[in-house]
């Protein structure tokens, strides 16, 4: 099930800072009130995309009804993750949906930063079989120059989903993630890692792909033997490094 097409932003840059100066005393109080454990994280960023979100959208902002969860799921909830957990937004995927109800009730291992991580820190999240979420309540414009606030969150729930909704996927990504990992400190990479071109490639591959683990391999052996054609080096050596390393972690 996908309700709307998803958006990588769905704030103009012009029209972030008044709609981020109308939201801010909502969001600060919002905020207060994490910070002091009224509720939960999983909460605070169902708020925190509900009001973005009907500040962009306005009156168009609910979708339809689903029923993904009980019952008895949606009444333990808090009530932002109560809207999710039977309603869309409109051009929100519904992993987004997923991702806030089962961080709830502990199935995703997410945590939460207040601001963009580095790549590396998600990589390593990731050998530890987790996710980031990352709300950032105090931008007046495009976070790392790419997203609005909004579609920065959702961006990270995205992607959760897509990490954590099959168990078996999910055992391979880890085990990729801890491949690339290791890779990154080993002084065998470093010539590898000057070039722009694969630094680019690597950290898309490792931090910010979800796919099967025999495809992720599959980029990575794409990228490395490009980088290598570049450099006019031999990629052999490389690719029994790789080898080694995941045959080592079966």
């Amino acid at each position: 099930m996908r309700t709307g097409r998803y958006k990588k932003n769905y704030i103009e840059e012009a029209n972030l800072g008044p709609i981020a100066q109308k939201l801010k005393p909502r969001l600060e109080a919002l905020r207060a009130s994490w910070r002091e454990n009224k509720i939960s994280n999983a909460e605070y960023v169902a708020q925190f995309i509900l009001n973005w979100h009907q500040a962009v959208m306005g009156k168009n902002s609910k979708g339809s009804r689903h029923n993904l969860f009980s019952n008895e799921v949606v009444t333990a909830l808090e009530p932002g993750l109560q809207f999710f957990a039977q309603h869309t937004l409109k051009a929100v995927p519904i992993a987004v949906n997923r991702s806030l109800v089962f961080w709830a009730q502990g199935k995703y291992p997410l945590e939460l930063f207040e601001r963009p991580l580095e790549v590396m820190e998600v990589l390593e999240m990731q050998t530890q079989g987790k996710r980031c979420v990352s709300v950032i309540t105090n931008s007046e414009n495009y976070i790392l120059g790419e997203r609005d606030p909004l579609s920065f969150v959702i961006h990270d729930l995205i992607h959760a989903d897509h990490f954590f909704t099959n168990d078996e996927q999910a055992q391979g990504q880890i085990r990729f993630s801890k491949i690339c990992w290791q890779l990154s400190h080993m002084a065998e990479f470093e010539e590898l890692l000057k070039d722009e071109q694969f630094k680019k490639d690597f950290d898309y591959v490792s931090a910010d792909m979800n796919s099967h683990e025999a495809h992720l391999h599959q980029t990575l052996e794409a990228i490395i033997k490009d980088a290598c054609t570049r450099k006019h080096v031999d990629s052999e050596s490389y690719m029994e490094k790789v080898k080694e390393l995941q045959f080592g972690l079966f």
